[in-house]
């Protein structure tokens, strides 16, 4: 049998309340306490470079400091040592002329590095039959000399030199490897080349020495290295005669010649290919290109 059950009656109770008065914060003291400097936690010392201590957290008593990491941008790291970074160098330099790297030359093997290179070519006739005998004929040594004018940078100056007592170079200041000069440059080689082994003094362009001085490589290198080239390759078989000197010029006139435009701020490394070189003339060769960096080779020999 169903019963009915009336609810209780509602009754009400009034509770004390608690009035909490607001806090006046005075902004100079809020201020000084944002600044106050706080001791660095672990966690923040795995950066020290970065930001510095912010305000208070609101929200985590664990993070008493948060890091303003956009405040203040990170300081440049040092560049580690084995990083290499290029350096444009000046415009306007000397016979070298030009900034940059240069180009990375391969010339008969001998591989090097420069920004302005010219190539000495020895057209007596017991070089060049020297340099047949070794297999490197005329033709050949036209093809490694467009080789390597063809695969020179912009910035890589050169020139071409070819002598036999006196000298005569393809232009008179070096030139920038562009459409003309090149060329001009093959031109040159085809049809100005000397093949006779001589070079007389009537040949257009020619440079001999003036009254009362010596020819030979002395007097060649003087104006060679007078154009200022970072690195020269000279093709010979290092027996140099002169007017003065009909057997074997003396060393000490080239190393001379070498010393004085080292003393004028214009240091060149000289490279060597010789053909059946003289165990005397080699010996002697070797120190004056060691001396300048350069390297030298025998082309036909083991």
């Amino acid at each position: 049998m169903a019963k009915w059950f009336a609810p209780p009656e509602a009754t009400f109770v009034a509770k004390k309340m608690v009035a909490i008065p607001p806090q006046i914060i005075d902004p100079k003291m809020a201020s000084a306490e944002l600044e106050r400097p706080h001791p660095n936690l672990p966690w923040m010392k795995k950066w020290p470079a970065y930001g510095k201590p912010a305000s208070p957290c609101p929200t985590s008593p664990r993070c008493p400091w948060i890091r303003s990491w956009t405040s203040i941008p990170p300081p440049p790291s040092p560049i580690p040592p084995w990083v290499s970074v290029p350096v444009r160098e000046a415009e306007g330099g000397g016979g070298a002329g030009g900034g940059g790297e240069g180009s990375g030359l391969n010339f008969f093997g001998i591989q090097t590095q420069a920004k302005s290179v010219i190539i000495v070519f020895d057209v007596s006739l017991s070089v060049l039959n020297k340099a047949q005998k070794a297999g490197v004929p005329i033709t050949k040594i036209r093809d490694e000399t467009m080789k390597l004018i063809d695969g020179l940078s912009i910035n890589t100056k050169f020139n071409l030199v070819q002598y036999s007592r006196i000298y005569q170079p393809m232009a008179a200041e070096m030139q920038s490897p562009n459409d003309a000069s090149k060329t001009a440059a093959k031109n040159w080689l085809e049809k100005e080349f000397r093949t006779d082994g001589s070079l007389p003094r009537s040949v257009r362009g020619s440079r001999a020495p003036e009254a009362g001085q010596d020819n030979g490589i002395a007097f060649v290198m003087d104006g060679v290295l007078a154009m200022q080239p970072d690195v020269v390759f000279l093709i010979s078989d290092a027996s140099f005669q002169s007017e003065n000197h009909p057997t074997q010029v003396p060393w000490k006139e080239l190393e001379d010649v070498i010393k004085k435009h080292e003393k004028a701020g214009n240091p060149t490394r000289i490279n060597f290919i010789g053909f059946e070189m003289k165990a005397d003339d080699k010996r002697e060769m070797r120190s004056i290109v060691r001396r300048t960096e350069g390297v030298i080779k025998e082309i036909g020999q083991d």
